[in-house]
Formats: C-alpha cells, structure tokens, sequence
C-alpha cells in the first residue's frame, strides 16, 4: 500500500464525521460540563468566564464599525475590545445556533465544539494534500484537534488550535502545483483567522513566510500573480482590522509587553517534558502560566520516523525532501518562537537572545504579545502530520516492524490523549438575571482585594453582567487593563475610601455591586436595589 492513496470510501467519510464529533466533544465529556450551564475550566476558571463574556458582547454587537469597538468593559475607557480579541470569527460560527446570544455557556461550547471539530478537518485535508494516504491523514487531524496542545487550552477559544493554519499552508502548496483555487483557500484561511485571534494570525504569518520558500521554485507564474494579490488583499485587510488596535494603543500610551510581561509566559526547555493539566498519564504537570508545550516523546520519535520517509520516498507531485526540510524549519521555529525573547539553557550562565527578540523590535504589532508559547501550535501541527505519517507507514510493513510500530504508536497515543479536568458555571442564575435586569450606566464591583492581580473569576462574571445588559462596568480584566482602571483597583482594594469614591464619581458610576461572601460594609448612602444569596446590588448616593 502507498503512502499516497487516491479515492474515498464510505467507512473513511464516516470516521472523518465521527473523528470531527468526537474531537469536538471531549472537552466536554473530560470536564463533565453541561453544554449550557458549563464550561471547561484551568486554574480558578477566571478565562472561559472572561472569552465567554467577549463573545456574548460580539454576538450582540459585532466590532463591523469602529464605534462598535467601544465595549462596556473598562468603562470609562474606550476602544476597549481591542484590549482582547474579539472572536468574531467564533462568533460567526454560532450566531446561527437558537439561544447562543444570551447564553454565555451554550455559545462558547459551540464555539469550542466547531473550532475543534474544524481543525480536525482541516488537519486532514492538509496531510491529504501533501500525499498521506487516508488514515495517517486521519491520524493527523485526531493529534493535531486532541494533542496536549489543545487539552492545555480549552479554556481559551482563542488559543483552541486553528482551523485555518493548516488550510493556509494547503493553499499555498495548492498554488504550487498550478491550482489558483489555492489562492481562495490562503486567502479564506487568512481573513478568517484575522478576525478569529490576534495571537494565531502571527503564527499564521509567519508559518506561510518560512513555508513559501520552499516551494516558490516550482509555484507557477499564474500562481504568483494570485498569490501577490491575495497577500495585497490580507495586508489591507489586516490595516483596516489593525485600526482600532492602533487607536487603543494610542490613547493609553501603547500596550507593548515589557520583559516582565513576556517572561513568564514564555515557555522554556524543560516544558517540553511536563504535560498540561487535562493528561491522561499521571505525568509531571506544567507550569499553569505556559501549558501545552509538551509533544510527547514517543510522538517526537514517531516524526523523526515520519521525516525518514519523506527523504527516502521518490513522489513527481511532491517535492519531499523539500517538505521534510520546511516541517524541520516550521517545528523548530514553532519551539524556539514559544521559548519568548530570552531564554535560559541549561550549563550556561545568562541567558540567548531568541528570534521573538528580533521580530517584537521591528514589528511594532507582536509587542502586543504577552504569551510567546503560543507559537507551539505551528510545532503542534508540524508534529501531527509527521508522526502520523510515520506510525501509518510502518503499520503497512509485515512482520515485527508492524507489531513494533503498533505497540509504541499505541503507547503514543495514550501519551498524548487528554484526561479529565474541571468546569465552571458560565451560565447565569436566576438571581444574576435579576441582577443583570436591574443595573444602570455605569456601575462597577466589589471588593476588589490588593492582592487579586490579572485575572480573577469576578472580573469574568462582571464582564458578563456587562455584555449581557449592555451597561458600562468600571472594571473587569483581559490580560490588559488600561490605567483607568488599574488605578481604580489600587484606590479601592482596601475599602471604600474618600479616593476610591472619587474616582466613582469622576467617572459618573451609578451602582456598585457586592459579593454577598466579602466583609465590605455599604456607605450609609447607598441605596440597597437588589439582594440574594451572593450579590447585593446598590445605588451610590451623592
């Protein structure tokens, strides 16, 4: 049997359906969340409360204007979505779906469900397009859609792994082979990512940069000539996109990511061998800050077998040795990018300067970039696709290699197979609901202790209240937070104060809620307007 295989058959359409459910899915079943009171949870669950509540404010007003960019986060702030992203792309994909707009848990579990049922298939199509026969490309979508990777972050829909990474770099080797309609697929994948994550369209960017290379000597003039248009029409694009980023910047003095930001999210060598949280194998577990950069050691040697067949193989469609060097090149970068600006080896003293360094220097938007381990998605894929193919070869050959290859591809299997982890409620109470019924423009929340840094879980649930009624919030926390705010938090953190009310007033809040489980006492000239079990809601009096 070849690695190359032409045709379909019907069971290969349905274990590519049933895979695409399946991959959708575990989150789910391995967090044992109910799809519309649930969402799977890291750490305190402060981050699915928080994307749950951008993609309600989307699903609401999607950001197609510039005056739609004024989210009623960080009031009195504006430009404030750009302090995240977006998801309009996730919101795209269940604005169909009954009862998404309004239920925060229902929406990203859809958005989750497709986002990796998508990327599965594009998966896919990308090993079936360089010549992997039907079940190492199968294998390829199932490793790059369940990796630890993705278990690391499911709490994340921005950080989900990407549909349109894999279809970019088959748009790309479809216009190699003289196939203009490669020039539609690149420029779907990149307009569709554009407005899905900041984070993975420079991933994107750059795995299309080091891809094209390899393949530009045998990418027909034509092809050319679509490919400079396409690139035209996404340089645009992403101008007119980057707009209301570049007015946030401006009117807070920028939001470039110092080292102190960078650092800690930076992935380092010894990552490579802890896995993330949601593992099955009861392996070390990674730092919470910078997961999903464990590939399995067994899957590393699987790839390592999957090059030596592309080097020793003779294909006329492909250019494999050719592909095998850009897969070497796309991994390593992947690693070496996610490794932040500096990194530390082990038996040295100080610490290398990493490529990250030089491109944040020149390009002004990747300073924005706080999280560099990120980029380990280009090296997740890289790995599916080379590793599948390895495993699926050696399965074909008789004999010991055949018992071999199934025995340790089974055991990598289980090494990269995710495990049950938390969930936390994003659905609202019937009491929240009241609550959220009642709230005025502007209100913000309380307390707010000195030492809750970031993101905690009450900045989710009031960025909720806040897109749900479409009320400005003095508050709330996305990984960046402008310095109206910060100042606020430190006013108010030990109580309510002379100056922590003057700042209320200067910004014309109106309410203030109380979490019913803190010892904050209400002014004497607060109006009490709602109350239950949790939260107390109260107008300000003068």
């Amino acid at each position: 049997m070849s690695m190359v295989s032409n045709g379909t058959s019907r069971r290969w359409i349905l274990s590519i359906v049933l895979g695409a459910l399946v991959a959708g899915a575990l989150p789910l079943v391995l967090s044992g969340s109910v799809p519309w009171r649930d969402v799977p949870a890291v750490r305190e669950g402060a981050d699915p409360l928080l994307q749950s509540a951008i993609l309600q404010q989307t699903l609401r007003e999607p950001p197609l204007t510039l005056e739609k960019w004024h989210a009623p986060f960080h009031w009195p702030s504006r430009w404030s979505l750009a302090y995240m992203d977006p998801l309009l792309g996730q919101a795209l994909m269940v604005a169909w779906i009954p009862g998404a707009k309004g239920s925060p848990a229902l929406a990203y579990n859809a958005a989750m469900f497709l986002t990796l049922a998508l990327a599965f298939l594009a998966a896919t199509l990308f090993a079936r397009g360089l010549g992997w026969n039907k079940w190492a490309a199968w294998l390829t979508g199932w490793a790059y859609a369940t990796s630890p990777y993705a278990a690391a972050n499911y709490h994340h829909l921005n950080q989900l792994p990407s549909p349109w990474l894999p279809l970019a770099l088959l748009g790309v080797l479809q216009l190699s082979r003289g196939h203009l309609m490669g020039g539609v697929l690149l420029a779907a994948a990149g307009l569709l990512q554009l407005i899905s994550g900041v984070y993975y369209t420079a991933v994107l960017a750059i795995a299309v940069v080091l891809w094209l290379p390899f393949l530009a000597r045998r990418i027909p003039l034509r092809s050319w000539v679509a490919l400079v248009f396409v690139a035209l029409g996404l340089l645009a694009l992403t101008a007119q996109w980057s707009e209301p980023y570049r007015l946030a910047a401006a009117e807070v003095d920028g939001y470039v990511r110092g080292a102190e930001n960078v650092g800690p999210n930076a992935a380092r060598w010894f990552d490579l061998f802890h896995a993330p949280r949601y593992h099955a194998l009861p392996w070390p577990e990674a730092q919470s800050n910078r997961p999903g950069t464990y590939p399995g050691l067994l899957w590393v040697l699987w790839s390592v077998v999957g090059l030596w067949v592309l080097v020793t193989r003779r294909e006329v469609d492909l250019p494999v040795r050719t592909v095998a060097a850009a897969f070497v090149v796309l991994g390593i970068s992947g690693v070496l990018l996610s490794w932040g600006r500096t990194h530390p080896m082990p038996g040295m003293d100080g610490e290398l300067t990493m490529p990250l360094a030089y491109l944040q220097d020149r390009l002004w938007p990747l300073r924005a970039l706080r999280d560099p381990s990120r980029f380990f998605l280009l090296t997740s894929l890289i790995l599916s696709a080379t590793a599948s193919l390895g495993v699926c070869t050696l399965l074909q050959r008789r004999g010991w290699q055949r018992i071999l290859a199934a025995s340790l591809g089974l055991l990598a299997l289980a090494d990269l197979a995710p495990g049950p982890g938390p969930h936390v409620r994003a659905a609202l109470t019937e009491g929240e609901r009241q609550l959220v019924a009642q709230l005025e423009s502007p209100w913000t929340y309380l307390p707010q202790p000195c030492n809750e840094q970031g993101e905690g879980p009450r900045d989710g649930r009031a960025m909720q209240f806040a897109a749900l009624s479409a009320q400005p919030v003095m508050g709330g926390s996305t990984g960046f937070q402008p310095a109206v705010i910060q100042q606020m938090r430190t006013a108010c953190c030990d109580g309510v104060d002379l100056n922590c009310r003057a700042r209320w007033r200067d910004a014309g809040v109106k309410q203030v809620i109380v979490d019913r489980t803190s010892n904050v006492r209400p002014h004497a000239s607060w109006r009490l307007r709602y109350e239950d079990e949790a939260w107390a809601l109260y107008d300000l009096g003068p």
